[in-house]
């Protein structure tokens, strides 16, 4: 009985003792997992920012090229509009004076055959001024078309690389604050 006493009052000591270090222990954990909690949100806020900030400079990397591109394109579509506006005027004004000049030599023709004859010059000159206003507007095209691709050329690559550059940074960048974190942890 004697020795049931003792070890029942050296389990309850033991058990005491390591109830109260337990508690002090769960005491201090609290503290701990605040700490950690604090320092994972604080990575999470960190994080995010950095996520943001690429998608960002990945944005701006791109808009303001694709902006130009944009912009170039309209330019383009005017330029087209004006080189028809003035060509077309053009081919209007040659057909308008190749026609009073006909009809001025129309008071010289007498007859059917005569009008006949006349009618076939001007369908001829027609003709003639329509082939050529087709060559005149497919060189225009064609000189457009090679002024716009080698614009678009440029703003592709110079957002090409600007996108690497920027890139470059936002690496360095995460290796640094990669590099900072390890060194905190």
């Amino acid at each position: 009985m004697a020795r049931t006493k003792r070890k029942q009052h050296h389990s309850m000591h033991h058990s005491a003792v390591g109830h109260h270090s337990s508690r002090s222990h769960h005491d201090d954990q609290p503290e701990n997992t605040r700490h950690d909690m604090e320092r994972i949100a604080t990575a999470g806020r960190e994080q995010a920012g950095r996520m943001q900030r690429r998608a960002r400079s990945a944005f701006d990397a791109f808009s303001g090229p694709i902006a130009r591109i944009m912009d170039q394109n309209f330019s383009l579509f005017q330029k087209t509009v004006q080189t028809m506006q003035q060509e077309s005027l053009w081919f209007f004004n040659r057909r308008l004076e190749h026609t009073s000049h006909m009809m001025e030599n129309s008071r010289d023709f007498r007859g059917v055959s005569g009008l006949v004859h006349l009618h076939q010059e001007w369908m001829l000159d027609f003709a003639r001024d329509c082939s050529e206003q087709a060559t005149r507007f497919a060189q225009l095209m064609r000189d457009l078309a090679m002024e716009s691709a080698e614009r678009v050329t440029e703003a592709s690559s110079e957002a090409l690389e600007r996108g690497e550059s920027e890139m470059e940074v936002e690496q360095e960048e995460y290796e640094s604050s990669e590099t900072d974190h390890r060194a905190a942890a």
